[in-house]
């Protein structure tokens, strides 16, 4: 987890570190329900992933404090350029001044802007087509998805021909739980990066994969190839 996670920093920073940080534990969720791990189990092997991904974040924070210690010869001064980058990408730090533009992006209403990244597209396809009912359903944003990871989850978990077969439901129930565990990756940039998030409407859509989306997919296609082998052998069954 520790050797990843720095790899990850060592290309792409402190980029969406929150979303990054949950997506690297949140699997960790699907396994303790699925392999049925007791407390003990759980909590260490969670504990263990947690400690990685803090060790390299803290040791990514050294590293460039190190790198601004050697360019303006203070290690202090590093420590201060991120607490200053934190601030502007964050919800602003009182002792520092940001300018006029980075000023406005912090002052936006936290509700407006998780509302605009929910009304983002998650899918945009309707420029395929020339019919505009096809053209209306083409076009599918992402508070869509959520209300249809909901109904989802709620086929798999409540679903007879699910709930007859006990590692099938215990595995659905894993996907369930972990796909809105999940959910705290994206809205911890949504909410704590507030200021960047504001910002960056063009790019930071894309976390909403990292991993929300990833496992609404999974789920959808494990009820769904259920629903398919379900009908598929009653079917054959009607036919002897």
């Amino acid at each position: 987890m520790f050797g990843s996670f720095f790899i990850k920093f060592l290309f792409t920073g402190f980029e969406y570190i929150t979303t990054a940080m949950a997506m690297a534990v949140v699997p960790w969720v699907f396994y303790a329900i699925d392999k049925q791990w007791d407390v003990k189990k759980t909590v260490r092997s969670v504990a263990a992933a947690c400690g990685g991904v803090l060790a390299a974040v803290i040791t990514g924070v050294l590293w460039l404090s190190a790198q601004h210690a050697v360019l303006k010869g203070s290690f202090r001064e590093g420590l201060e350029y991120i607490v200053w980058s934190f601030g502007k990408r964050a919800h602003g730090l009182p002792q520092y001044d940001y300018g006029a533009y980075f000023e406005q992006r912090l002052q936006s209403g936290q509700w407006e802007v998780i509302a605009r990244y929910l009304a983002e597209h998650a899918f945009y396809v309707r420029h395929w087509f020339d019919n505009p009912i096809w053209g209306f359903v083409s076009v599918i944003n992402f508070r869509f998805c959520i209300l249809f990871f909901i109904i989802m989850s709620y086929v798999s978990l409540t679903l007879k021909s699910i709930r007859k077969h006990e590692a099938f439901l215990r595995r659905q129930k894993a996907l369930v739980w972990t796909l809105w565990m999940s959910l705290i990756a994206p809205f911890s940039w949504f909410v704590i990066f507030k200021g960047h998030s504001a910002d960056h409407l063009h790019m930071a859509p894309i976390i909403w994969y990292m991993p929300f989306m990833l496992f609404g997919f999974i789920l959808t296609c494990s009820a769904c190839w259920h629903l398919i082998k379900h009908f598929n052998d009653g079917f054959k069954d009607l036919k002897i």
